[in-house]
């Protein structure tokens, strides 16, 4: 542990600490966050949907989706985080050890060096999704997994994210 742990180093060790099993640590702390993350930027579009006053902003209008349309998505996308989102986070701690990375350990990195991580784990993140989502627009991969992806035709918070 470093000598002047911040506040985030200190969290991070308590969490750490508090589990025998550092794989369910990260798995909890992570599905935590993304669930977290994703709902936190879905509510407030849902809600808005059911406000009449701003239904003259919706870029469809006049293609009105129903409750039951709101909740097979919500089941559809729920049973997509615990049964294909979540066992691929299980599977990211240690494929990340195998390959050298320290996840529980302090200091963290200096800011600079985050900031740079991030910007190009989002080039390759958003490069991956781009060809993985035009790969599932071909033929079988269409017909059999991704064409609930295009069932709605005017979105909504949920379907938008799926």
């Amino acid at each position: 542990m470093s000598p002047n742990p911040n506040f985030a180093e200190k969290a991070w060790t308590v969490w750490f600490n508090s589990f025998e099993n550092e794989n369910i640590a990260t798995v909890i702390l992570c599905f935590l966050l993304h669930e977290i993350v994703y709902f936190g930027r879905c509510i407030p579009f849902w809600i808005a949907d059911f406000i009449p006053f701003l239904q003259r902003y919706k870029l469809q209008p006049d293609k009105p989706n129903t409750v039951t349309e709101h909740w097979k998505c919500l089941k559809y996308v729920l049973s997509t985080h615990f049964f294909v989102e979540l066992p691929l986070i299980f599977s990211f701690q240690p494929i990340a050890v195998f390959f050298g990375m320290e996840i529980t350990t302090i200091p963290f990195p200096h800011w600079q060096k985050m900031v740079y991580q991030l910007a190009a784990f989002f080039v390759f993140e958003d490069t991956f999704n781009y060809w993985f989502h035009r790969l599932l627009h071909y033929g079988p991969f269409y017909k059999y997994i991704h064409k609930q992806h295009h069932e709605f035709s005017a979105p909504f918070g949920l379907v938008g994210l799926q």
